[in-house]
């Protein structure tokens, strides 16, 4: 778990109670936080890193391939229509705790300079790794080996290195370690169904631990029929003494006691974690069109902070979570900015009933809930392979609403099966929403995800039956063709925002539905929101290729229409604006000026209805000294307007970072040049010049 041991009983209370009167008074933010939590898992030969998000995402690609200190990895948030702005915090980080002992500096989600996401894993040196997206489609894992106690060049490296039932026998060992049982009996089961000639090295293991993964599933019988398998073949083997006293122990755990016998009680292991951050910024943007003036737009000071306690006791965990943040602005005006509590929960969970919830504020985890809620979470894993969640609260309808609004409310329960095929998950779900004493929203929906080695596959199908209208329907897949080359695909058709009966109020002078019934009936309502929510449809190729360990080439396609709004109601429709274009392409390089160091030239052409635009990205990214890491970026962007002025932009930039003990000191600053080319007609010339500068520093524990 994301976890930081400490005895220190008082300083902790008190700090709870200061940074949860920040978290009440905090400003909110309309910026989605991506990353949702770290866990650790460790065993014998390697460490696993399960970072979780708060909405599900599909993953492109990761570079390097297998071996780097910093991970790259290209991904896309699947919660909003592809292809689009990137719609959360512009950075996300998250940081292991300071008594851990994992390799692993930061965790960090950045918007890349082509304005596609990036997930950054910073490890403290060059380590041999594997990463693999998680099934739920809200989670990565990256396995990172520890020094082999094996002689280098052994026959069991040799094989290690040539064998792909290797890679299946790491997978299942990870899985065994993270309490996945049912991935691990099918990876293991895999190994032992391989042709002879090849998997003979790791028969007696697979079968010591497929064994081991029946016995934990509780398949006690299965289990023995492993363990005499083994031991008719390897009588003599390594792990042979272990063997007999596991059978050992199902023997006599399944044979009656003559008498019953009094059992001197264990002692129950008690665990008391915390962890968090606090961060704080000064933000600074400005504009000139001469020397002789300045303009300011933006100067503002950012505090930020998180924390988390944890406390196991056996089978039982509790916790408690606590963030938000708040942003004054240091104009002449002094005023503060509208804000949010963005996490602000209890939790709990008994792990050998599969049974926990969460009640506070929180971000959804599926069930057809939309965005953050204040209500209870619970999830009850019944048997194997399937599960069934249920939610009840109080949606969070605005961008700035810190406080709870009874007025509206959301139910939501769903059944999610994992067991039924390997590597499918299928999730059914129904959920309600009402606002005002109104069906706000009513739907069922059906998750599909499809993972294996190959390629995966997620899709969304939300039927609104209050509306009587599809809301959403998305596919997106990827495909490895080969290891060095891999497609993706996505096609996204949907309401946006989602059809909603609040959408009637756009264009109306009402704040609320309650306000609205006094000139409209119910169907009338219903009918001015379907003519206020335009449709989206999104469709996107795009293809990856690795040349070597040094350079690989990407790019995608994205084609997108939003369709058109009636008038009604007194409020006018907007005609659609046709189908737009995005190419994309961007070459990147690692280890190429410099060891470790990481290159990207990216170019994107958009062509609009109303305007078209060339853009030129070039990135880097350096670690000096081991503390320092530089990121120097250029942006050049000629964009052809319709009706307006032509213009050309230059953005070049540095962000530095800066790690002292716990404190971690950044800096961003990008100077802005806007020069407009051609006829004006009439309107003023755009000849622009301003900087943007952001300056930080946070405090992890």
């Amino acid at each position: 778990m994301f976890v930081h041991r400490s005895t220190h009983s008082s300083w902790i209370a008190g700090f709870l109670l200061i940074l949860g009167c920040l978290s009440i008074s905090a400003v909110a933010s309309a910026e989605l936080r991506l990353l949702e939590s770290l866990e650790f898992n460790e065993s014998t030969e390697e460490w696993e890193i399960l970072i979780r998000f708060a909405s599900p995402i599909r993953t492109l690609r990761h570079s390097p391939e297998s071996k780097g200190d910093l991970i790259e990895v290209a991904f896309e948030p699947l919660s909003t229509a592809p292809g689009r702005s990137v719609p959360f915090a512009s950075e996300d980080v998250l940081l292991p705790p300071a008594s851990s002992s994992i390799p692993l500096r930061e965790v960090r989600v950045e918007v890349g300079a082509d304005q596609r996401a990036l997930l950054l894993i910073q490890l403290d040196h060059s380590m041999p790794f594997r990463l693999q997206p998680g099934r739920d489609f809200r989670s990565i894992s990256i396995w990172i080996a520890k020094d082999s106690p094996s002689a280098p060049g052994s026959s069991r490296d040799r094989v290690m290195a040539a064998s792909p039932v290797a890679e299946m026998m790491e997978e299942a060992r990870a899985a065994l370690a993270a309490g996945d049982v049912d991935r691990a009996i099918a990876l293991y089961t895999l190994v032992l169904q391989a042709p002879s000639v090849e998997s003979d090295p790791f028969v007696a293991e697979a079968l010591e631990y497929l064994g081991l993964a029946r016995q934990r599933n509780g398949q006690t019988a299965h289990a023995r029929a492993e363990y005499q398998a083994y031991l008719v073949r390897f009588p003599d083997g390594e792990g042979s003494v272990r063997v007999r006293q596991r059978l050992a122990a199902i023997d006599t755990a399944e044979a009656a006691p003559p008498e019953a016998l009094r059992q001197a009680s264990e002692p129950v292991a008690t665990r008391f974690d915390y962890f968090g951050s606090i961060y704080t910024a000064y933000y600074r943007t400005e504009s000139f069109a001469d020397l002789s003036g300045a303009r300011l737009v933006d100067s503002s000071q950012l505090l930020d902070g998180d924390l988390g306690v944890r406390l196991r006791r056996g089978p039982y965990e509790v916790g408690a979570r606590v963030a938000g943040y708040l942003r004054y602005d240091i104009d002449e005006k002094g005023s503060e900015v509208p804000s949010r509590v963005t996490r602000l929960f209890v939790e709990g969970r008994q792990h050998e009933l599969e049974f926990g919830g969460v009640l506070g504020r929180q971000s959804s985890k599926g069930a057809g809930v939309l965005g953050r809620f204040d209500g209870l979470w619970a999830d009850w894993a019944f048997m194997d392979g399937w599960a069934v969640k249920a939610v009840a609260g109080f949606p969070l309808l605005t961008s700035v609403s810190n406080g709870i609004n009874t007025d509206q409310q959301v139910y939501g329960v769903s059944i999610e099966s994992s067991g039924l095929i390997d590597g499918l998950n299928a999730e059914l779900y129904g959920v309600g929403q009402f606002v005002d004493g109104l069906t706000d929203r009513a739907a069922l929906g059906l998750e599909v995800r499809y993972l294996n080695e190959h390629g995966s596959v997620f899709s969304v199908i939300d039927f609104d039956v209050h509306f009587v209208d599809l809301n959403l329907a998305t596919l997106s897949g990827s495909w490895r063709v080969t290891p060095a080359t891999s497609l993706n695909l996505v096609i996204d058709y949907r309401y946006s925002p989602f059809l909603t009966a609040r959408n009637a109020l756009r264009g109306q002078p009402e704040s609320n539905l309650d306000d609205l019934q006094d000139r409209f009936d119910d169907d009338e309502i219903d009918d001015l929101a379907k003519d206020r929510t335009p449709r989206v449809t999104t469709l996107v190729a795009g293809a990856s290729h690795r040349f070597n360990q040094r350079f690989e080439l990407n790019g995608d396609f994205t084609a997108t229409m939003i369709g058109k709004t009636s008038g009604s109601g007194g409020a006018a429709g907007y005609p659609s604006n046709g189908w737009e274009f995005h190419y994309v392409a961007q070459l990147v390089a690692w280890n190429w000026l410099t060891e470790d160091g990481s290159e990207r030239v990216g170019l994107r052409f958009f062509d609009g209805q109303r305007y078209d635009a060339l853009d030129l990205n070039l990135s880097g990214r350096y670690t000096v000294l081991n503390d320092l890491r530089l990121t120097p970026v250029l942006r050049f962007r000629y964009r052809m307007n319709q009706q307006s002025q032509d213009f050309i932009e230059l953005d070049p930039g540095l962000r530095f970072e800066y790690r002292l003990y716990g404190l971690v000191l950044d800096c961003d600053f990008v100077f802005q040049w806007l020069q407009g080319i051609g006829s004006t007609n009439g309107a003023p010339r755009r000849d622009e010049l301003g900087y943007v500068l952001n300056l930080g520093l946070r405090y992890d524990f």
